[in-house]
């Protein structure tokens, strides 16, 4: 299996209006009807293959990254794209407003930035040789930094580009810091940069519903890395879990999600929950019977514990961190942990949006997940 190097694990992401990109993950490709210059089948919505293609060649000339091997890695993707989520632009530093430092990534520095343009969603109609783009929004940008080699950065972004769509950050192109003459990738953002500061931040209106929602998207997520032979790398703290260290519980949760949590900390691998298994048990939850009656129970106990802080532990919750005995662990090779350059994120990004829906499409480009 490939290992995919881990990349955005901060991702940060648009507040609540990047429905169009999020709701990509739900378009229909059998929604394309036809295109309306050539009059032939579209290969994606909105989209035709040979126009679309020809128009971005005819743009080949009237920009360049400076690096050669970049500009044809860029325009081979614009040519054979069949649908808008296939494309990567050049995305021009000057394009980029309010650049704020957030903090440093695995192989680089992470930043915020608004980009004026958007990205695009479908070329003009009938004789209109226009792109017609998703307009000013709010973007991350990775740093390359000067360590990374260049061809495994780029094997990087053709990886990301697979699940464009599929429950995970967007990435949209390339750009340039002119100041610090380094290559950066520019991706969607996520508002709370990881799942954990948005439980921290949203902890008294996400319902348990809602919490399964997102636990499914993300294992959705997870499950189109895997069949696409790919691993996720630093997804958890596995290697605290198999030195005994279990996660803290700081408050009542229904047995449902106790049960799933204790199989997801077993050990053994082969006694660990599947992703397809684990978005198979997310989807079928529901509040009827006994699951709402644990639901009830949990919610009452927490009725005093609303205001959650994280730095403290509710008084009735049922597990804490503890050390297993070690004679009850098994030897594990150790294996390098650190979080390199470019791999889906540990962060996956969810975003509260004020619409629920929204909310829940998970646009992993909305969860933030650290």
């Amino acid at each position: 299996m490939k290992e995919m190097k881990e990349t955005r694990k901060t991702e940060e992401m648009k507040e609540t209006g990047e429905m169009d990109e999020l709701d990509e993950s739900g378009e229909s490709d059998n929604n394309c009807e036809k295109c309306s210059k050539c009059y032939q089948d579209n290969t994606g919505r909105n989209w035709c293959h040979p126009c679309n293609s020809k128009q971005f060649q005819n743009e080949f000339d009237f920009w360049s990254s400076g690096d050669r091997e970049i500009d044809k890695f860029i325009q081979q993707i614009q040519l054979n794209a069949n649908k808008f989520q296939d494309i990567i632009e050049w995305i021009p530093f000057g394009r980029l407003q309010g650049v704020t430092y957030l903090a440093n990534g695995g192989f680089g520095r992470v930043y915020k930035a608004n980009w004026l343009d958007g990205f695009i969603k479908c070329s003009g109609f009938g004789n209109q040789n226009v792109w017609y783009r998703y307009g000013k929004q709010s973007v991350c940008l990775k740093s390359l930094g000067n360590s990374i080699n260049k061809n495994d950065f780029l094997q990087e972004i053709k990886n990301q580009l697979k699940f464009r769509g599929k429950n995970s950050i967007a990435i949209y192109g390339i750009t340039k810091n002119p100041t610090e003459n380094e290559y950066m990738i520019v991706m969607s953002y996520a508002k709370y940069g990881s799942l954990r500061n948005l439980l921290n931040n949203k902890f008294e209106v996400l319902t348990f519903r809602r919490k399964s929602r997102i636990l499914s998207k993300i294992v959705e997520g997870l499950k189109n890395i895997h069949e696409m032979g790919l691993m996720h790398k630093d997804f958890h703290s596995v290697t605290d879990i198999c030195k005994g260290h279990k996660p803290e519980i700081k408050y009542e949760i229904p047995r449902f999600f106790k049960e799933i949590m204790e199989k997801c900390w077993n050990f053994e691998p082969p006694n660990r929950p599947m992703a397809k298994e684990l978005k198979s048990q997310f989807d079928s939850y529901s509040y009827g019977g006994e699951i709402r009656k644990q639901v009830k129970a949990a919610n009452k106990s927490n009725r005093d514990f609303i205001q959650y802080n994280p730095n403290k532990m509710h008084p009735e919750a049922i597990y804490t961190s503890r050390l297993i005995p070690k004679p009850t662990i098994p030897e594990y090779d150790t294996f390098n942990s650190r979080q390199q350059f470019f791999s889906i994120p540990d962060n996956i990004i969810v975003e509260d949006e004020e619409n629920e829906t929204q909310e829940m499409e998970c646009k992993f480009n909305s969860l933030e997940i650290n």
